[in-house]
């Protein structure tokens, strides 16, 4: 016989129905299918029953088990004492043994038998495992081996159960194979949004402060329609350098990342993901080094663009200076008006480096979700967008998935 061996729960569960004289089950949690032959052994009388789990609230949501086999273990009597923390299993029938492990169902069916995951214990082995977890001596009800088991000392406690039992029914975790589907997806697409934040300096504008409003629209609407309260800093030539980055982030994300429609956003392959990451640092090096370089050439823009304003406006507020400027010095002249204008503007208007502070690219991933594969919007669009991907299986198997779901 093999050492090494397939044992999913529905082979644990028909080989503990076979038990003759003691059942000794110690894993992280347990499954119908091996709460059910449990309790027939346990109810039969004809081999005793020892049960160590680790109850935990997480375990339940990550599929190690089932909290519902837990509840049909003790309503039926059976006793399940606790240890915290146990990742691995023993399974130990009559005179035979083995350990194994299982796989949390979020990640893996527990059912399938086309992974190996036990080998057998030796007699010696065996001896030592009975005593380690209590077991019997001869695998009749009545004196343990070891009086002091060295796992699963105390019964899981009642306060415990149903706070755990609460929590869970309050919010059950997803399907287990819904899950494992949509990590399918999860590790294929991934939403991406990517933002050239500060992208259009040509656009930057200074709000007029409130008292340069007042003298200078004075009730004109003329020229509060032309100005609308605030100016155009920086002329569109200095910005050419930054448009070109910007067009050249438009196409990196349109390359990479398509559009599925306003609703759905931008998803990106996984398997690209990397290399899209590599061209948008590269992109973020030349928009470091533009702002380096044009801080000086932005900065005389914007104050030619103040010195433009102000030249403007000097004769305005010559003729209807505002009272703070006109009791503050015997004659109001267009140099003064000027010379005042400048003083306010300076202080409304942001620098240079402030203005390219705000010049950054913004790069968010986020994951596929069990929500959006639902959408059979999302899937053509998918489909579409990335055609020359093979879409038909993984959606083929969330779709069973789902359908199997709602009929349970």
């Amino acid at each position: 016989m093999s050492l090494f061996r397939s044992l999913p729960t529905h082979i644990i569960g028909s080989m503990i129905h076979g038990a003759r004289k003691q059942v000794i089950y110690a894993a992280p949690s347990i499954s119908d299918a091996v709460a059910s032959a449990l309790i027939t052994k346990h109810k039969s009388e004809e081999a005793t029953v020892t049960v160590i789990l680790d109850y935990n609230e997480e375990l339940f949501r990550l599929g190690y088990g089932e909290y519902e086999s837990v509840n049909m273990l003790l309503e039926a009597g059976v006793a399940v004492r606790k240890e915290s923390g146990l990742r691995i299993g023993c399974l130990i029938i009559d005179e035979q043994g083995w350990a194994f492990s299982l796989p949390p169902m979020a990640v893996e069916s527990q059912t399938s038998v086309d992974y190996l995951n036990a080998f057998e214990l030796t007699a010696d082995q065996i001896d030592r495992f009975t005593q380690a977890m209590g077991g019997t001596d001869d695998g009749k009800a009545g004196k343990p081996s070891n009086p002091v088991p060295e796992i699963g000392r105390e019964p899981v406690s009642d306060a415990e159960i149903k706070a755990t039992n609460d929590a869970i029914k309050q919010t059950p975790p997803q399907a287990f194979d819904l899950q494992r589907q949509v990590r399918v997806y999860q590790a294929r697409l991934q939403f991406v949004e990517m933002e050239l934040e500060g992208g259009k300096v040509e656009q930057r504008t200074i709000r007029l402060p409130k008292t340069l409003k007042q003298s200078i629209f004075a009730n004109d609407k003329e020229i509060e329609e032309r100005l609308n309260a605030s100016y155009k800093l920086i002329d569109a030539k200095s910005s050419e350098k930054l448009s070109a980055l910007r067009k050249d982030a438009e196409a990196l994300r349109n390359d990479y990342a398509p559009s599925l429609g306003k609703r759905l956003g931008r998803v990106i392959l996984s398997t690209k993901k990397k290399e899209f990451e590599e061209k948008v640092n590269e992109l973020r090096t030349r928009i470091e080094n533009y702002c380096k370089e044009e801080r000086d050439e932005l900065q005389a823009s914007i104050e030619n663009s103040l010195e433009s304003l102000a030249n403007n406006l000097a004769p305005i507020i010559k003729e209807r200076p505002p009272t703070e400027l006109a009791s503050r010095c015997a004659e109001v002249t267009l140099d003064i008006s000027k010379d005042y204008l400048l003083d306010i503007l300076r202080k409304a208007a942001p620098s240079a480096p402030e203005v390219l502070a705000k010049t950054k690219i913004h790069l968010t991933f986020k994951d596929v979700t069990i929500e959006m594969l639902r959408d059979s919007e999302f899937q053509q669009r998918v489909k579409q967008e990335f055609r020359y991907e093979d879409w038909v299986k993984p959606f083929s198997e969330f779709t069973a998935a789902q359908s199997k779901h709602h009929e349970v």
